[in-house]
């Protein structure tokens, strides 16, 4: 598996993007683990390959508003649908029906 700070394994929340530059690719973001592969190998759904092969990291550095404006506003969003959920869940209690439930399921 693979995971990023602030997202975990969720891979719809994760922000590291490659930016081809000439001949290479340019990985911008960080991962804290990449397991399960052969040299840090990603296979995707369709069975390719995705084979990072690391020529220098860069030193960390402060980044411009524009670089970090989806990140900011991905996490006030979190943070307001955070809030919102807790206002919810005491406002109102969950009743589950369990026959509609299992009538969902495949047999």
């Amino acid at each position: 598996g693979l995971t990023e700070p602030n997202t975990g394994s969720d891979a719809m929340r994760m922000k590291c993007v490659a930016e081809k530059d000439g001949d290479y690719w340019v990985i911008n973001g960080s991962k804290n683990f990449i397991t399960h592969g052969i040299s840090s190998d990603i296979i995707l759904e369709d069975g390719s390959l995705i084979i990072v092969d690391i020529n220098k990291l860069l030193p960390a550095r402060n980044k411009n508003i524009d670089e970090i404006r989806g990140k900011v506003i991905s996490d006030y969003q979190n943070h307001l649908e955070k809030a919102w959920l807790t206002i919810l869940k005491s406002k109102y209690s969950v009743v589950i029906n369990l026959e509609t439930l299992y009538s969902l399921i495949p047999n």
